[in-house]
């Protein structure tokens, strides 16, 4: 097992340490000398007086210099050994930020090779089922049912197809959010709820979302919707088989941001794991259960890239609480702050 690594802080702060005793030291050194002094010169005060008193001088000036000599040495080679152990301290340092610079980078590739490999495994067969669906809508013109799935399907593709796109920009771009970048809050809410409903219902759990308020929000629409989707999905994958299958997303309108909070009654996150879970390839206890390990880390990564920030609360048995918060583009007024807060 790999031993842990000290901080960063602690490498990049020794140096300073090592230069701060030296320099105690220095200012100490005159101070003790000085109290050296008096105790040899109160000690030859018993002694005759005259010459006495002048021979105890001389020895004690001669005892002061002996001990400036030795001290200055003493001080010299512990500031060559300080300045050597600082060198190698900041050596250090720079080797673990040039190593972790170059996991980020290597991190970086790796995830656009497999957005790449991920985007042509999902856009090539929605070129048939659109075509597809087309075609039916053609032929079932008179049939308003007919119709009402077509663009259901339609609409359904379309998000997959921005989301795919939303999500090689983002890895293309190394994470950084576009310039300008809004979108109609409610409006991704509603598309989440359309289109987990049905499963959240065929796997036996109570799912409900909130009423959004309409506020725009400083992110790309797909990305508000891959936040929520691996969101939601999560708490559905991990709910468990318990008698209580309930999962609650609700939206919270705060000072120049908006929390977006899904609560589930399933088993929580054991203790300690509440930072770990947002690292990609970290999973829960079930590791049966399909996946990579990759959806709240992709949710912390988008939404940190966006000025925002992730968290969880959980109680063992009793569920966990996920949430985000992002940034408003405009601010709120009074009105549409207190939306949801109950």
């Amino acid at each position: 097992m790999r031993a842990p690594r000290l901080p960063r802080t602690f490498w990049l702060a020794a140096p300073f340490l090592v230069l701060g005793l030296l320099v105690a030291g220095l200012a100490l050194t005159p101070l003790w000398i000085a109290r050296a002094q008096a105790g040899g010169g109160a000690s030859g005060g018993g002694a005759s007086g005259g010459g006495a008193s002048s021979s105890a001088a001389l020895v004690s000036a001669v005892r002061t210099l002996g001990m400036v000599k030795n001290f200055s040495l003493v001080w010299a080679c512990a500031g060559v050994v300080g300045g050597i152990l600082a060198a190698l301290l900041v050596r250090r340092h720079q080797r673990f930020s040039r190593e972790e610079h170059e996991r980020d980078r290597e991190r970086a590739v790796e995830l656009e090779q497999f957005a790449n490999r991920v985007a042509h495994d999902i856009i090539s067969p929605l070129g048939p089922v659109t075509a597809g669906v087309h075609l039916l809508s053609n032929k079932l013109r008179g049939d308003a049912r007919a119709q009402g799935v077509a663009t259901i399907v339609r609409a359904g593709v379309d998000r997959v197809a921005a989301i795919v796109d939303e999500l090689l920009r983002f890895a293309w771009s190394g994470g950084r959010a576009a310039p300008g970048e809004s979108a109609d809050l409610a409006t991704a809410v509603e598309a989440v709820r359309d289109e987990l409903l049905p499963a959240a219902r065929a796997s036996g759990i109570s799912l409900t979302f909130e009423p959004a308020p309409h506020v725009a929000v400083a992110c790309a629409e797909a990305a508000i919707i891959i936040v929520l989707q691996n969101l939601v999905r999560n708490a559905i994958k991990y709910i468990g088989n318990g008698p209580r299958k309930v999962i609650r997303a609700s939206v919270r309108v705060l000072s120049g941001k908006v929390r977006l909070v899904v609560q589930d009654t399933g088993p929580g996150i054991p203790a300690g794991m509440e930072q770990a879970v947002f690292e990609p390839y970290v999973r829960g206890d079930d590791s049966l259960l399909p996946g990579l390990g990759l959806g709240l880390a992709t949710v912390k990564r988008i939404v940190e890239s966006r000025a925002g920030s992730v968290g969880v609360s959980s109680t063992p048995r009793r569920g966990a609480t996920f949430w985000v918060e992002l940034p408003l583009t405009q601010p709120v007024p009074p009105s549409a702050a207190g939306i949801l807060q109950r």
